[in-house]
């Protein structure tokens, strides 16, 4: 068994992934610097650093620290690279905190390797749906359609859904499939993207090994109660279970493809144990789409309650229609099926929640802090 090192291992993915690593046999490291925003005042005491099973060792320190990591890096195989600010609209008026740490940490892991010498066999790293941008659409001629950001006047006028700029007739959305043009229209997107390139242009040069996974959106228990900057079901559900209405964005009617944490874990691992995977790219999702506004009405019949759902009109820069993955690659060099309906899935992360301490929970000022950096307009 290789020596794992996961870099932003205490996050939401990463912490889970150690778990089924450590059950599988492997030695893991991790290197967090278990982020205010995501963990807290004091990591120590929250869900996710006491999720990482025992004689895991945990390095406290910046990516950024090259002493430390040149040290990691002496002593691992596998790197998984998990670092990442994920919040689409705080990218957006935060764009330099965002680079830094999004294409800085992968800058530096890059140089450490190309110009000292390491056990490094073959780097990880875990991207986004966000890269895609739009994705892929179709006109009524069935021309394949790579739609640009949608623009200001449209938004304003709840005109929500892609069209066809000659006919003005509604694009149809697609499975967006890994060679599909890639055009992020938000920094996060953005410098996901400038990961990836940073890594395949640099282990395509060196020939060290990789594996792109983009993952769709992940929840589960253990996703972060704080960060509500990420992760449309970790705010419903707190604001439902603290009796606050859910706001829907626009109408309520655009597509995510949502996948469960174990069957994400999942994935990252057959990736590992299969060379076929050597630098490709996949998308980890299920390859199903689901509304927010059917996901809210899924979250409520879990909770058994009344959960007030307004449907806004408000809307937020950056923020996409649709997205969906398309994942017949991974199912068929790696075998990848999720195992875990929405229906499932949800039940099992309102029942971590309901656990929790929702005392914390600050949606209401991200919403405030978005309004006031011009990100997020208010329908009138």
């Amino acid at each position: 068994m290789e020596n794992v090192l996961i870099l932003g291992g205490g996050g939401f993915i990463g912490s889970n992934l150690c778990i089924k690593l450590v059950a599988k046999g492997y030695k893991v490291t991790i290197l967090d610097s278990f982020s205010k925003q995501v963990h807290g005042k004091d990591y120590k005491s929250g869900y996710l650093f006491n999720s990482i099973p025992k004689g895991v060792e945990i390095v406290k320190a910046s990516v950024l620290e090259e002493d430390v990591l040149l040290d990691l890096l002496q002593k691992n195989e596998i790197v998984y690279h998990m670092i990442s600010e994920t919040g689409t609209a705080q990218s957006m008026y935060k764009m330099r905190h965002y680079t830094d740490v999004n294409i800085g940490s992968v800058s530096v892991l890059m140089d450490l390797l190309v110009n000292h010498s390491t056990k490094v066999k073959k780097v990880f790293l875990a991207s986004s749906r966000a890269v895609y941008g739009e994705g892929r659409y179709t006109n009524e001629e069935l021309e394949t359609v790579y739609p640009d950001i949608r623009n200001k006047s449209d938004l304003e006028n709840a005109k929500f859904d892609l069209y066809d700029q000659k006919t003005n007739e509604t694009l149809s959305v697609h499975p967006t499939r890994e060679y599909d043009n890639v055009k992020p229209v938000s920094i996060y997107g953005f410098s996901k993207y400038a990961q990836e390139q940073l890594l395949k242009i640099t282990c395509e040069t060196y020939g060290i090994n990789f594996c792109i996974l983009r993952f769709q959106n992940v929840y589960g228990p253990g996703q972060s109660l704080l960060n509500s900057y990420t992760g449309v079901l970790n705010v419903f559900a707190s604001r439902a279970l603290l009796d606050k209405s859910i706001d829907i964005f626009e109408d309520g009617k655009g597509l995510r493809d949502f996948v469960y944490i174990d069957d994400a874990v999942e994935a990252s691992i057959l990736a590992l144990e299969n060379s076929i995977s050597d630098n490709k790219t996949y998308n980890v999702g299920t390859g199903e789409g689901r509304t927010i506004m059917e996901a809210a009405i899924s979250l409520s019949k879990c909770l058994h309650k009344e959960v007030v759902c307004n449907i806004s009109g408000n809307y937020r820069f950056g923020d996409i229609r649709h997205s969906i993955a398309d994942i017949h690659q991974i199912q068929k060099d790696l075998n990848y099926y999720p195992k875990h309906s929405f229906a499932e899935g949800l039940k099992q992360f309102i029942n971590w929640v309901n656990t929790q301490d929702l005392t914390a929970e600050q949606s209401d000022m991200t919403y405030s802090e978005n309004y006031k950096k011009g990100i997020l307009r208010i329908k009138r």
